[in-house]
């Protein structure tokens, strides 16, 4: 099939981003609360979700609140000191608000309902999610909008909202939410006729940068899509991806500019349809990280390496493939120990790109480096791999390093 990365290119299941935050994530001890604060980047669950209004008589109020220990957290004091910006004036309404006081973080969506039936023609009301002052809460945004757009159309549709002998009945629906989202990172919940669902929205990591000579490698999850999902770039490069090509090459078959292959393998990576590599050749050096003994130690791993890279039926060594990927290091090349171990049984390009795409070896890249009047070069500075040379330039690493050095006398660093 068009676009599937032919043998020699692994294909392996990517690892999905981690579930939500569950019950296990919070309350944290106090020497890991002591080292986590506002901005940590942190996830953390929910601690209470609350319904306030803003009452004709009395003014800004709390209706009702679910906690995770039914302990409330919005107390007088607490609410008495941040309610201007829980029920807030009225150009503040209809967006998400945030606020980190006093320990807690409240994330809340003011809407406002004008209409004559009201007390003062009016009926403001707010949905909160209260997390720990240090979490993270943008996760949280989505779910918060959707449920305050839901009670919205309760509101408006049934009048379920401003009516107090509803209290115990949405007290019920906000208790089963808070349970759900921090159990499972979805909820369901029902009034009457109305079901909605709801979703903690994931912040995976950003893609890493692609440049002119990286190497995309298409995992195998692509079989299962339709090309018509894509725009009409990523469908034109993707038969051209097949854990070779770099991408100012796949540029060049695809004759698409080059800015334009990056961004699409950017975002082929975000949704875990690609994975990046550096160019392979047997001149490379690669050196093991901490990671090695998953190679004896998880059979999932070994199973998928040996139904990728193996030769034939006949499945080769464990063993092996442990002591040869042990013997890579810095200043020796893959040449070298494909000649001390001739009889591996699996396709070399393929175990490499494999073990790296698992972070169980890195590659040991070269780096031109000049010093120039006891200052680093602006091109040769020691930060730019060999690799980008020679891709721009159409050299070989032995002939790019000859050029440089020749040229320039420029020295080359390894790590």
């Amino acid at each position: 099939m068009a676009g599937v990365a032919p043998r020699g290119a692994p294909q392996v299941a990517p690892e999905r981003p981690p579930n939500p935050p569950g019950p296990s994530d919070a309350p944290p001890g106090e020497d890991e609360e002591c080292r986590l604060q506002e901005g940590c980047g942190q996830d953390g669950p929910l601690r209470s979700i609350f319904l306030a209004e803003f009452h004709h008589v009395q003014g800004p109020v709390i209706r009702c609140e679910a906690t995770t220990d039914g302990e409330p957290l919005m107390t007088k004091d607490f609410f008495d000191a941040t309610s201007v910006f829980i029920i807030p004036k009225m150009k503040m309404t209809n967006r998400t608000l945030t606020f980190n006081v006093k320990g807690m973080k409240v994330l809340g969506f003011p809407v406002v309902i004008s209409d004559k039936k009201y007390p003062r023609n009016q009926f403001m009301f707010n949905v909160g999610f209260v997390c720990y002052d240090w979490s993270r809460s943008i996760q949280y945004e989505s779910a918060l909008k959707k449920l305050c757009k839901f009670f919205l159309t309760l509101e408006r549709e049934e009048q379920s909202i401003s009516k107090n002998e509803n209290t115990p009945n949405i007290l019920i629906m906000l208790q089963n939410t808070l349970r759900d989202l921090n159990l499972q990172g979805s909820a369901i919940t029902s009034a009457g006729d109305y079901l909605l669902q709801l979703q903690v929205i994931g912040n995976p990591p950003d893609p890493p940068v692609v440049y002119d000579y990286s190497v995309p490698v298409l995992y195998d999850v692509w079989n299962d899509l339709q090309h018509e999902n894509f725009d009409l770039t990523t469908n034109k490069i993707i038969s051209h991806i097949d854990g070779v090509h770099t991408v100012r090459r796949i540029a060049q078959l695809a004759h698409v500019d080059t800015g334009l292959v990056k961004v699409c393998v950017q975002n082929l990576t975000f949704f875990d349809l690609v994975s990046i590599v550096s160019i392979f050749r047997f001149s490379n050096c690669y050196c093991t990280t901490t990671k090695v003994r998953d190679i004896l130690d998880k059979p999932s791993l070994q199973a998928d390496m040996l139904e990728l890279c193996a030769l034939s039926e006949e499945r080769p060594s464990i063993r092996a493939i442990y002591r040869f990927v042990t013997e890579m290091k810095h200043g020796k090349t893959i040449r070298a120990l494909v000649f001390q171990y001739p009889n591996l049984g699996v396709d070399i390009m393929c175990l490499v790109q494999f073990l790296c795409i698992h972070g169980i070896i890195r590659r040991v890249h070269t780096y031109p480096f000049l010093e120039v009047q006891g200052q680093p070069h602006e091109i040769y500075n020691g930060c730019i791999p060999l690799d980008d040379f020679c891709t721009k330039l159409g050299m070989s690493p032995e002939n790019a390093e000859e050029y440089l050095e020749r040229s320039f006398n420029v020295q080359f660093l390894k790590k």
